[in-house]
């Protein structure tokens, strides 16, 4: 019975959108390693302290889903909840383990630092952890609310570039920011995506989200303006880093045609699993790049 319930918890990690993260935040590494010459000896904690804060997010996603009744046992393909026998207290010992270790983790790898440094990366770990929980948890529930999802992604998602670089060196510069910038303004067309796919189940939820405030019309312009935008804020990284062959996510532009051709035609089958596919892919091809 405790294999079954750590097997849905790991279920509940998403792997298949666990890439999106890592990649994020591989591309704050690589860079900090590019422009100061440091790896952290602590890098492997960085790592773990971060992730950990994404599978927050997932398994309070279909905890409150179940609880809240908006996943339904027969149609949903968010299965945490319904086929490993995790119950609330299940839930809650996860998040509490979790926080545990969080804890155990920022004091072993931001100890050291000044005040201010220090300061700073508590605040990154608590901002982004806050939004895990009330993006999904009651009273505040993000989701429910128009523009909450994007806004979401934007508080942390948008400092995942900057908290890689600055962890990783102990330096804060206004660049390891804007490298993040494709990669969570893609987050964000990844939410466009599934706000158009769950929109029948989110207003059974009580949402009011984006898609439905601009429609399926409105939501298609919105998802190819993140398009746009990412590539744009790429081709200017590259004229920062005088290496253009960070343009390497150029590549794929036929893949995101394809995905917004179906986003138009109003064909949202699968469509959180290409959204994610391409924003993985974009993010790999921005790593090699940048490495090259």
């Amino acid at each position: 019975m405790i294999s079954l319930k750590i097997a849905g918890i790991i279920h509940g990690f998403r792997l298949k959108a666990i890439l999106m993260s890592f990649t994020t935040i591989t591309i704050g590494v690589v860079f900090s390693y590019q422009e100061t010459g440091i790896i952290s000896p602590k890098l492997w904690a960085h790592y773990l302290i971060l992730m950990m804060i994404y599978t927050y997010a997932t398994i309070l996603n279909s905890y409150y889903d179940w609880l809240l009744g908006v996943d339904d046992e027969k149609t949903t393909t968010n299965r945490m909840m319904f086929d490993y026998g995790i119950t609330k207290t299940d839930v809650q010992n996860y998040m509490i383990f979790g926080i545990v270790v969080e804890c155990l983790l920022f004091h072993y790898c931001f100890s050291h630092l000044a005040w201010l440094d220090y300061c700073v990366a508590l605040f990154i770990i608590v901002q982004i952890s806050l939004i895990s929980v009330f993006y999904n948890a009651p009273p505040l529930r993000m989701k429910n609310i128009l523009f909450g999802a994007e806004i979401a992604v934007f508080g942390s998602y948008g400092l995942l570039t900057f908290a890689a670089y600055f962890f990783n060196t102990g330096i804060m510069t206004f660049n390891s920011f804007v490298y993040g910038i494709p990669c969570f303004i893609l987050g964000t067309l990844t939410i466009t995506g599934n706000l158009l796919h769950d929109i029948e189940d989110d207003r059974k939820g009580g949402s009011y989200s984006s898609a439905m405030h601009f429609g399926p019309i409105g939501s298609y312009y919105i998802f190819i303006s993140w398009i746009y935008i990412a590539y744009i804020s790429l081709i200017i990284i590259s004229i920062i880093k005088s290496n253009m062959l960070i343009n390497l996510p150029f590549l794929i532009v036929p893949y995101f045609s394809f995905i917004s051709k179906r986003v138009k035609n109003q064909n949202y089958q699968n469509i959180k699993l290409l959204g994610l596919s391409a924003v993985s892919l974009f993010n790999i091809l921005y790593l090699v790049g940048g490495c090259l």
